[in-house]
């Protein structure tokens, strides 16, 4: 009887442990993270632009933590001139008529070290999509998120529609479609940012 008892009595410490062990969540195993920054400004004197005015755009870009690596490589820059921003996915966005055009290579200039950027898109509303490339790949040190400043002008055409009727949405964007950037630990960087660019028809 006893040494019944004893099996029964093991057989269902086996079935406890088994179901702690079960309800016990499983470590994942990473090989690390890709982590991008852009950051994005508009200098102007004015509050607000006004059509026809050229706006000079800075953009920032850096690193986050690169878990399991040391830099990320950057080959592209998407920005989209203009956003209808009340729509349910970020790319490509939906772009808002023809109210602001991309101002030009010639305008462009960089404090990225030993590099020179360039699109190939005209001085124009269209196509949406403007990719800045640099001559050569950008090796970004993890941990950077100040690198280095890419700037442009772009030129306002009109009036954005609603519901932001003051405000031209515009979007800067790495890695949604292509490999734009790549880390050195074999991810691929993603990352984009909204930025809203405040015009006005008759104001001082």
């Amino acid at each position: 009887m006893m040494t019944s008892h004893g099996s029964l009595s093991g057989a269902l410490l086996c079935a406890v442990l088994a179901v702690v062990l079960a309800a016990v969540p499983a470590r994942g195993v990473s090989i690390g993270t890709c982590a991008m920054n852009l950051g994005v400004d508009y200098l102007s004197s004015r509050e607000a632009a006004l059509p026809g005015d050229h706006v000079r755009v800075q953009l920032t870009l850096g690193t986050g933590f690169i878990q399991g690596g040391t830099r990320a490589t950057l080959h592209a820059v998407r920005f989209f001139l203009q956003c209808n921003g009340p729509v349910d996915h970020l790319l490509p966005c939906v772009q808002d008529g023809t109210i602001v055009a991309y101002g030009g290579d010639d305008t462009i200039t960089t404090t990225c070290p030993g590099a020179t950027w360039a699109t190939g898109h005209a001085a124009a509303a269209r196509p949406n999509q403007v990719v800045f490339s640099p001559n050569v790949p950008i090796d970004v040190p993890a941990g950077t998120p100040v690198y280095c400043q890419l700037e442009f002008d772009v030129v306002v055409l009109g009036m954005p529609r609603a519901p932001t009727p003051g405000v031209i949405e515009q979007l800067f964007a790495v890695g949604f479609d292509q490999a734009d950037a790549v880390c050195d630990n074999g991810l691929r960087g993603i990352v984009g940012t909204m930025s809203g660019l405040r015009v006005c028809d008759g104001c001082n």
